[in-house]
């Protein structure tokens, strides 16, 4: 019995922290493809994620109207998480250099980060030291590829 108890809590010290640190919000609001709002305010952008952005730079010029796909990510968001209650998994690091806290987001067991990617609506964008999930956001990219979906179908 004893021994059980030492493999046991040798085996609750090798489970990482973050996966412990999990949190329940409210959605208030959807910004883009990979950026929400809760009810609380605190703004929250998808880890390991890049959508079609509403303005973005090109050459270092700002161009100021959507990336193709920008209307079609954000209604995805919308349609998954407005109104509801989502769940938020952190990693690493968990706040980014204009203050939005970082997350994995969960709507009904679902990641939400994967299915945008999964539907073609984003890119894989994975930066160290948040790469829980590297290697199954690449793949979900790649199969969006070969099935020419969302961005991927022009």
């Amino acid at each position: 019995m004893r021994r059980v108890k030492l493999l046991f809590f040798i085996l609750c010290l090798s489970v990482p922290l973050f996966v412990f640190a999990e949190q329940k919000v409210s959605v208030k609001e959807v910004i883009d493809g990979d950026t929400i709002v809760t009810e609380g305010g605190e703004t929250i952008r998808y880890i390991g994620i890049d959508c079609p952005e509403e303005g973005y730079y090109q050459d270092g010029k700002f161009i100021a109207e959507p990336q193709p796909f920008f209307e079609e990510a954000l209604e995805a968001n919308r349609e998954m998480v407005e109104g509801k209650t989502v769940s938020l998994e952190f990693d690493t690091v968990k706040k980014d250099e204009f203050g939005r806290t970082l997350a994995y987001v969960y709507i009904d067991g679902k990641m939400v980060n994967a299915e945008m990617i999964k539907k073609g609506y984003a890119r894989a964008d994975i930066s160290y030291p948040n790469t829980s999930y590297k290697k199954e956001f690449l793949q979900l990219e790649a199969d969006a590829q070969s099935k020419e979906v969302g961005i991927w179908s022009r």
